[in-house]
């Protein structure tokens, strides 16, 4: 690091340098244009003065003498500011003290012709007061004025070129450091890439092989050595690392407590469940006894609540036989026509009864989506009934379908409440449901796992599925599903997209 520090400080004085001779060469030139500039003042107020002197002897007129008198002032003025710009100069000072010497000299001769002028009025006493002697030797001494002033306007004119020529060659000095500096900062920094380079991509290499071993949940490569950044972050991201499997095996095993213990009740529940719901019929109909209205309302509720039980059951057993990875769907090409027109003419009474309009759209014959029907019409069946369940009276349920690649895209799309967007992440996890704000639009209550099933027959059927929805705008479910036999049997789940407009 030494190195281009050494540079840097190398190049910042003799730029420096450079900027301190052209700001003086600057100065100067602008210093002693101010000379030249005042000096041309002074010689142009000068020639009025002789011109006022002149006219006011022809006309005698008060006008001209009190204009000869304010200009008189004015003369020493200029001449005052002249002695200021010159300075301490002593060449210059002395040229300015002949200068105006020999302007007062001309100033009193003047002074006293004008004034001899302005106190006679009889032109033949003029020749007896020395008039036309003074006016001969104030044309004299103009032309020794104009001598001094050339004087000294000459050598601040060569000065004014030098000084002009170091301003010049001032720049182009700075230029050529500035160009030296480009010049000399590229090289030490392709010499600083050459030598640090291979070091600092090795270790930023190692960073991103680490990305994608934890990608891939692989081990990660050892911890870098060092106090620099590069360490530092290779270390956080160690233990990022650290965290984020210890946070997902925690989740692993809730997660597989979780479907183990519903599978458990599942499987251990339904036969003794079976058995009550065959009892409790039996004595609602009267096979044991007569009973009174109030216990046959009493068995009634009981079959209700146990018949919950039962779906919630049920749905537990669907949802895991379909996330079985061994579980394999006899898929075959299905016509889309037929499969729309199954499932609305099954929810058509549902639609009628909450007063909800279903609108499906014409598919063509001949265009066949690869399915298992079954399973197929139970994915469509769930999405529709919800959005039928979630749409207030007097809307529409529109089903659409349309062609994206080699696939075939479902819509369904009602204009219920809308899912708030914090709530779309998991909307097909198990057991999910909107909030009760949103759960208050629907008949009755479900256990959350509908959506999940929708998302575990999708996968089954290699493809993806979403939903598009904004709070008190409508929600569209959506699922796309291969229509050829070019499907990917890897058994890869299927992603599912959210977009919320």
């Amino acid at each position: 690091m030494a190195v281009p520090l050494v540079f840097e400080l190398i190049f910042v004085g003799a730029l420096t340098n450079a900027l301190v001779g052209a700001d003086q060469a600057i100065r100067l030139a602008r210093h002693s244009e101010q000379i030249l500039t005042q000096l041309n003042t002074i010689t142009n107020s000068f020639d009025r003065q002789v011109s006022i002197s002149t006219l006011f002897f022809l006309t005698r007129s008060d006008k001209k003498y009190d204009q000869y008198r304010s200009l008189r002032k004015i003369q020493d003025a200029e001449l005052s500011t002249l002695r200021q710009l010159i300075g301490e100069d002593p060449q210059q000072l002395d040229n300015f003290d002949r200068l105006k010497g020999k302007l007062f000299d001309v100033f009193d001769r003047m002074d006293r012709m004008v004034d001899t002028v302005h106190g006679h009025s009889d032109w033949t006493a003029l020749g007896t007061l020395h008039v036309p002697s003074l006016i001969r030797e104030v044309s004299q001494r103009t032309e020794d004025v104009l001598s001094a002033i050339s004087v000294i306007t000459t050598l601040e004119h060569e000065r004014n070129q030098r000084y002009s020529s170091g301003e010049k060659a001032a720049r182009q000095l700075v230029s050529v450091w500035l160009v030296a500096a480009v010049a000399g900062n590229m090289v030490v920094c392709l010499a600083l890439a050459i030598f640090f380079g291979r070091d600092i991509t090795t270790r930023l290499g190692t960073i991103v092989d680490n990305t994608f071993r934890l990608r891939s949940k692989t081990e990660l490569r050892k911890p870098l050595r060092g106090d620099d950044e590069i360490a530092y972050l290779d270390r956080v991201f160690h233990e990022m690392s650290d965290e984020i499997r210890a946070t997902e095996l925690k989740r692993l095993q809730l997660d597989n407590l979780k479907r183990d213990f519903a599978n458990m009740v599942s499987h251990d529940l339904r036969s003794p469940l079976m058995a009550i719901r065959c009892y409790l019929e039996n004595l609602s109909d009267g096979i044991y006894g007569n009973i009174d209205e109030k216990g046959k309302t009493t068995a009634e509720h009981m079959l209700s609540s146990l018949g919950r039980l039962l779906t919630l059951v049920s749905g537990l057993l669907e949802l895991e036989r379909m996330e079985d990875p061994t579980t394999k769907l006899e898929l075959q090409p299905e016509p889309v026509r037929e499969l729309l027109q199954d499932v609305t003419e099954q929810l058509r009474l549902l639609a009628e009864g909450k007063q909800v309009g279903l609108a499906v759209a014409e598919v063509p014959n001949g265009v066949c989506v690869l399915a298992e029907r079954d399973r197929f019409s139970q994915l469509l069946q769930n999405l529709v009934s919800n959005a039928i369940a979630y749409s207030p009276p007097g809307t529409t349920v529109d089903v659409t379908c349309r062609r994206q690649g080699d696939q075939i895209e479902f819509r369904v799309r009602d204009e219920g409440p809308g899912i708030p967007k914090e709530q779309q992440q998991d909307i097909f996890d198990r057991f999910k449901q909107l909030d009760s704000a949103s759960k208050s639009q629907a008949e009755s209550k479900g256990f959350g796992l509908g959506l999940a099933i929708c998302k575990a027959i999708v996968e089954q059927h290699h493809g993806t599925i979403g939903v598009e929805s904004q709070s008190g705008k409508g929600s569209t479910f959506w699922f796309r599903i291969p229509s050829t036999a070019r499907i990917d049997t890897s058994g890869t789940p299927a992603s599912v997209e959210l977009n919320s407009e």
